[in-house]
């Protein structure tokens, strides 16, 4: 590993540690739920990854490794062609299906389905319009391109009044100068629902009733997840005024998944906060449905694999899914009960009851921050964070970046990833008042620093002989 001008050099075999101190629980999980579980060993034949970690190549070798058809288990592996959207297009399909059990009365009240899935890194919204399905991408961004998931990211001013979604928001706090200590960013929200130990009295998680935001300052959880809702509920009229001729709020179906860890008063307090909001109507029975993501991954898996017409699933046949996500991944099996010729005419019968664990790609940022501890140390880490918050911010976002796009070439000896020019003179600056306090003529640079540390268990991995370099032409600039 070496610092090369702003880049962070990683070798291959350092970020597979990385990824499989996450990657170790979900497959350990799995093997004890094969094993365990008689009514799926030996007779389970696919294993669908869905959710955004499922996107990573080196999550989808791994996986392939353990439970692929070369492995003891020797499962077919699915992965959709869009395995981020797998849970949204599954809650919108829940929602049909939903609508088909009701009374005649009832159904014919509802216009509109929507389906909300709230990543851990992003959003996503499904809507159902008589038995067309719609995926929405078309997210308004100042500086980025549509994508099909906004960011789970809000941004509050100095007054606590919304200023941002999105990257746009991540942008507008990065690009603060003067009073940005009084703002607060809000990522990754849905993740800081969950308490440490990650779980209540029956297993189950009960989440926070405050949120941190990126300069440590506390905020009640109810208020963000309620301007959240009235963000999308201001989306989803809109654009379902022009497509289905909706009227009124009574007539649209929401259904919000949620994680299969949550407890019953979890799931309470999002439909609470989804009627403050104004979402929905408290008379208005079947308005509102809160279901476990894991049963939406299992629909749009299904739904995936029939418009690409690449599996033939036969009656009886048994898939597990994994839906990775951002956050937490959830285990579910089912059995299809009948041949189908439409997703919506299927049958499945559940084997297993859905489960999962506070897993996730996010969980791999968190090692990245703690190894950038073992390299400077954890104090100036901390430091850095609570001075800089808006470049820690940056911080992540480059490594997040450097993420997306690993094992994407097998051959690579190391991956980059960029890193913040505040990151680097901070480091120094903090180097060069340690050697100032201990008189140390010897150790004049982070190389003789930090050279023969232990980095995940090993010893001279570092080398930064290239960012006195970099720090000589900042000074030049300056």
């Amino acid at each position: 590993m070496l610092i090369d001008g702003d880049k962070l050099k990683i070798n291959m075999e350092e970020w597979k540690s990385m990824l499989d101190d996450v990657f170790g629980p979900i497959i350990a999980t799995l093997q004890e739920i094969m094993h365990n579980k008689k009514q799926i060993t030996g007779k389970c034949t696919y294993l669908s990854l869905v959710g955004g970690l499922a996107e990573s190549s080196y999550f989808q070798a791994r996986m392939e490794e353990e439970f692929g058809l070369k492995s003891k288990y020797g499962l077919s592996i699915i992965v959709p062609k869009r395995p981020i959207l797998s849970v949204v297009e599954g809650a919108a399909w829940f929602g049909a299906e939903t609508i088909r059990t009701l009374s005649e009365s009832i159904s014919a009240t509802f216009k509109a389905i929507v389906g909300l899935d709230f990543g851990t890194d992003g959003i996503g919204i499904a809507y159902g319009i008589g038995d067309k399905m719609f995926i929405h991408s078309g997210w308004e961004s100042e500086k980025y391109a549509r994508r099909t998931k906004r960011r789970t990211i809000i941004l509050l001013d100095q007054n606590n009044d919304v200023a941002g979604f999105g990257m746009d928001g991540k942008e507008t706090y990065l690009d603060l100068e003067e009073g940005a200590n009084d703002w607060k960013l809000f990522e990754n929200f849905k993740m800081q629902l969950y308490p440490e130990d990650h779980s209540g009295k029956d297993g189950k998680i009960v989440i926070r009733d405050l949120l941190t935001a990126a300069n440590r300052a506390k905020f009640p959880s109810e208020l963000i997840w309620i301007e959240v809702f009235k963000h999308i509920n201001k989306l989803v009229t809109k654009y379902i005024n022009e497509q289905a001729k909706v009227t009124t709020k009574g007539e649209i179906q929401w259904v919000i998944s949620v994680p299969a860890i949550w407890n019953d008063d979890a799931k309470e307090k999002m439909k609470q906060w989804a009627r403050r909001a104004g979402l929905v109507k408290r008379h208005l029975p079947n308005q509102c449905h809160i279901v476990y993501e894991s049963d939406c991954a299992v629909l749009g898996m299904l739904s995936a694999a029939h418009d690409a017409n690449d599996v033939e699933f036969k009656q009886n046949d048994k898939f597990m899914v994994i839906d990775a996500g951002g956050a937490t991944v959830d285990f579910s099996c089912q059995k299809l009960c009948d041949q189908y010729e439409n997703i919506g005419d299927y049958e499945t019968e559940e084997i297993i009851f859905p489960s999962g664990g506070p897993w996730g790609s996010v969980h791999i940022d968190s090692r990245f921050i703690e190894l950038l501890g073992e390299i400077f140390s954890k104090e100036w880490m901390d430091e850095f964070r609570i001075k800089l918050p808006h470049s820690f911010v940056d911080l992540k976002r480059l490594f997040q970046e450097a993420k997306e796009f690993f094992y994407k070439n097998k051959e690579d000896e190391t991956h980059n990833c960029k890193l913040p020019m505040d990151f680097i003179e901070f480091m120094s600056e903090k180097f060069e008042a340690k050697c100032e306090d201990e008189d140390d003529e010897d150790e004049n640079d982070l190389d003789d620093f930090i050279g023969d540390k232990a980095v995940m268990g090993h010893e001279e991995l570092i080398c930064l002989e290239y960012i006195q370099n970099t720090l000589n032409e900042l000074n030049h600039v300056v």
